[in-house]
């Protein structure tokens, strides 16, 4: 059962309550309140108490039971207690000649009926800032607007007020500028002031769903950096806020807790696009938990790798062949894990106050560029210190320079690079065709685009004799990758042909982001750092060829 809901309801001396059905009429002192309620629910009376129960135990019944012991209490404090609602007027335009000053209450003269009573502190003078309007039923707010003929339409926890213009017409509040119909334009058609502008905005936000519950946690928030000896709590209060609740209060009045209205600072990062990191598609990833993994290999035939398998290969006899051994020669193939790593230091104040999740950005972001930092030591690496790339694989090489030195070219009138890119890809064993790959920079991937033929076509243009698609070379995939070296030196090693899966990429520790919370906590930062461990090596050269220049 509802612990709200069996709570009794105490109905006090000069309170009479009468039940007809489903609908409760209470009157007091206060006036007259009378609500109809669900079927669902059961309401009783002994003549001191009310009693509230429900019907069933279904799920609408369970929400509904406390709700409607609440709204009876309500009913009862407001014809005995009353209601009241304290309204902040901002701006200091509001004059008192408006209305009817009697004591300290004004009368009718903001719209209210005349059983409301509008208590004004400070009254006598011709500006008030504080007005207090009080009435029997807790939706006190509420119907003071509706008695100025708006309009609430939608939930009324999260629907919109609509106001009435000049015309009658009812439009909606937070929209542009409702309040008092144009902006620059009174009803009566005259120019309104600044202030009054100014006013209209302020009120229009803070009558959003949002701002009240914004403002309550600024309170809460800068009363606990104020008890905690902060210098500038509403400071602090403000930079705790998220960024829905910082905007409700920039728009409102400073006296309503709003501030300056900040720049809108979007909550996505603006940043370059990395490349690709190509080889992980590539090559052959295999996963470790040990800093070195170790293969058994056949060795290669001494003389005649790309056709045999292995050294053991047989030959022609006689009727009494002698006997002669062939060695296999088995040995092994290693591969080694290093460690990479990024490391950065970042403000806990930035993270906390910055719009964008700073740390989601610095993990994806970071990862992203760890992930080419691999990229690359697969393909250049020196096997000291990082992996051994595939270009120091020990593959066989043919230089491609054309009509100019150290570069893809040629004329038409001499072949230059042209019938040697052609060497190149027909140096490769057939057996290792099918799943045959270039690889190289798109620059050079321009250069082999602008070869002529003797008539000045281009052979492997997009217009060319072969008219290739985009992502292919005579008929084989290009993959593309700055980490390739240059033309333009003699000897670089610009591109790669072949199958790049015989490379072998381990990893034994995937990218990882850890926060230090602790190390750089006395300078109020903390750290970030990304580590990955990994190696790789070429475990079949005869897979790979190389064009130099």
């Amino acid at each position: 059962m509802s612990r709200i809901g069996r709570l009794p309801v105490t109905i006090p001396s000069g309170v009479d309550v009468a039940i007809d059905g489903q609908t409760v009429t209470v009157k007091g002192p206060k006036g007259e309140l009378s609500r109809t309620f669900s079927e669902l629910i059961s309401i009783s009376s002994d003549g001191e108490q009310l009693s509230v129960e429900r019907v069933s135990d279904d799920r609408q019944a369970r929400a509904l039971h406390g709700l409607v012991r609440s709204l009876v209490q309500n009913m009862v404090t407001g014809v005995t207690d009353g209601f009241q609602k304290d309204l902040d007027i901002v701006g200091g335009f509001a004059d008192c000649s408006a209305a009817t000053p009697t004591g300290s209450t004004l009368l009718n003269g903001l719209g209210g009926s005349a059983d409301s009573v509008f208590e004004v502190r400070g009254a006598g003078t011709r500006r008030f800032t504080r007005l207090a309007i009080a009435n029997g039923d807790e939706a006190v707010g509420r119907k003071a607007l509706a008695r100025r003929g708006w309009e609430l339409k939608g939930d009324p926890m999260s629907g919109t007020w609509h106001a009435p213009t000049s015309s009658g017409e009812l439009v909606p509040m937070f929209e542009d500028d409702l309040l008092f119909g144009k902006k620059e334009i009174r009803y009566d058609g005259t120019e309104r002031s600044d202030d009054e502008r100014k006013f209209a905005e302020q009120t229009r936000a803070q009558f959003a769903p949002i701002y009240r519950p914004a403002f309550m946690r600024s309170l809460r928030l800068a009363a606990k950096y104020a008890g905690a000896g902060e210098d500038a709590p509403w400071t602090r209060a403000m930079m705790d806020l998220d960024a829905e609740e910082r905007k409700a209060l920039s728009a409102g009045g400073e006296t309503g807790g709003g501030a300056l209205v900040p720049p809108d600072t979007q909550a996505t990062m603006i940043q370059r696009i990395a490349h690709r990191a190509v080889m992980m598609s590539l090559a052959t990833i295999v996963n470790t938990s040990r800093d070195k993994v170790r293969w058994p290999r056949v060795q290669a035939h001494a003389s005649n790798g790309s056709v045999y398998s292995s050294g053991f290969v047989g030959g022609w006899v006689g009727e009494m062949p002698s006997w002669s051994d062939t060695d296999p020669a088995f040995g092994t193939f290693e591969v080694e894990v290093f460690k990479a790593s990024a490391r950065t230091k970042v403000g806990e104040d930035f993270v906390n106050d910055a719009e964008a999740n700073v740390l989601a950005w610095l993990a994806q972001n970071g990862s992203e560029n760890l992930a080419l930092v691999l990229d690359e030591a697969w393909i250049n690496g020196s096997g000291s210190g990082r992996p051994l790339g595939i270009l120091a694989g020990g593959s066989s090489t043919t230089d491609v320079s054309g009509t100019t030195a150290d570069t893809i070219s040629n004329t038409t009138a001499a072949a230059g690079s042209a019938p040697l890119l052609l060497d190149l890809e027909y140096s490769l064993p057939e057996q290792y065709l099918p799943n045959a790959k270039w690889l190289m920079r798109r620059l050079s991937e321009g250069r082999i685009r602008k070869l002529v033929d003797a008539q000045g076509r281009y052979m492997w243009g997009a217009s060319g004799l072969n008219s290739p698609s985009r992502d292919e070379l005579d008929g084989y995939p290009l993959v593309r990758s700055p980490f390739l070296q240059a033309e333009g030196t003699n000897g670089n090693k610009i591109m790669t042909f072949g199958d790049h899966s015989a490379y072998i990429a381990v990893m034994r520790q995937q990218i990882a982001m850890r926060i230090l919370n602790e190390r750089f906590a006395d300078s109020d930062q903390l750290g970030v750092v990304l580590n990955a461990r990994a190696g790789g090596a070429l475990s079949n050269e005869d897979a790979i060829r190389i064009g130099i220049v």
